[in-house]
């Protein structure tokens, strides 16, 4: 008889029990477990071990979740893969502490993206020192742009690829509007920096003080080429053509001070020596309208050369009129 009713006991145990395991709990107020939980196992490995089947599948479904926290209004579900909350999700650390995300394996854990307690982003770096930093390429898609807020708070786009009507993409830097209407690059203020073109060395300089070089690293004027130029034409604006060498008041200079400078200097006047040009350059300008003075006076030279010679020929056809006559004259004279 004793055998019996340990037998009916044991089996009402484990009845209980198995009832206990397989029925849903409900808890009201405190309650306190030492050891793991398990929900949909038996078996759990940690405190606290939910398993199920399925997924949420990328939609707000409190059903389709393994784990559910309410209060009425706002609502956060969660399976193995996904986290979703029907209101604003918010992840945080106290105030001196950072956010991470991490691959982690049974060996250890690789950071890909943190967020520091200053505001910082981090990907693929640990200590990042301005509001984003990447340690790797960003892409950005076709059409697209980094963008920047102006001092006036418009939108300008930064730098990206545009659409052209040849089908090719143009990069752009700085559009002042969101119209490509205007291109802008941005440099520091210091004047020995600006914008480079580089290949295996600087190709082309554009200095912050506007000057530009192309073949060479320190640009002294507006436009400097260490190499040759070819064009089809050049214009060079005059601002005081040598037209006054016309007017009757100009002095035009002596040929024989004109003879006695150029033995003296091996050059002619108001034009720089060959020791000069080679050393300074030419202005293309300057030089021009020297030599076009050069040449008004040499045809005013020439008119002068043109009178006298007139003038010599009016003397000298006088001077034969009058040897005809006298010739003739002669041929009355008594004895002729």
């Amino acid at each position: 008889m004793k055998i019996k009713n340990k037998c009916l006991l044991s089996l009402f145990m484990a009845m209980l029990t198995g009832h206990l395991v397989l029925a849903q709990w409900s808890v009201s107020g405190d309650y306190t477990i030492s050891g793991k939980v398990g929900v949909g196992t038996l078996s759990p490995e940690a405190k606290l071990e939910i398993q199920s089947s399925g997924s949420i599948g990328g939609i707000f479904d409190p059903s389709l979740a393994f784990f559910k926290i309410t209060d009425g209004t706002t609502t956060l579900i969660a399976d193995g893969n996904e986290i979703h909350s029907n209101q604003s999700l918010v992840f945080g650390s106290s105030y001196t502490r950072d956010f991470k995300f991490r691959n982690v394996d049974g060996t250890g854990f690789q950071d890909l993206l943190i967020i520091k307690s200053t505001g910082n982003v981090g990907i693929g770096i640990e200590t990042p020192e301005e509001k984003l930093e990447v340690d790797g390429n960003v892409q950005i898609g076709y059409n697209q742009f980094l963008k920047g807020r102006r001092a006036d708070n418009m939108i300008s786009n930064l730098i990206g690829y545009i659409p052209h009507e040849s089908g090719h993409h143009v990069l752009a830097f700085s559009e002042y509007s969101s119209i490509p209407s205007e291109v802008r690059i941005y440099t520091p203020t210091d004047i020995n920096q600006g914008v480079s073109i580089y290949s295996d060395k600087r190709l082309v300089f554009f200095r912050n003080d506007g000057n530009v070089g192309i073949g060479t690293n320190n640009p002294g004027s507006k436009l400097v080429v260490n190499g040759k130029i070819r064009s089809e034409e050049i214009k060079v604006e005059i601002v005081n053509g040598p037209d006054y060498v016309f007017e009757p008041d100009y002095k035009l200079p002596k040929l024989r001070q004109i003879k006695k400078y150029i033995n003296e200097n091996k050059h002619l006047p108001e034009i720089p020596s060959a020791k000069e040009m080679e050393s300074n350059g030419v202005d293309l300008g300057d030089m021009n309208m020297k030599l076009l003075k050069k040449i008004e006076e040499l045809t005013l030279y020439q008119i002068q050369l043109l009178e006298r010679l007139e003038h010599v020929e009016a003397t000298n056809q006088l001077m034969q009129q009058e040897l005809r006559e006298l010739k003739s004259e002669k041929k009355s004279w008594p004895g002729n």
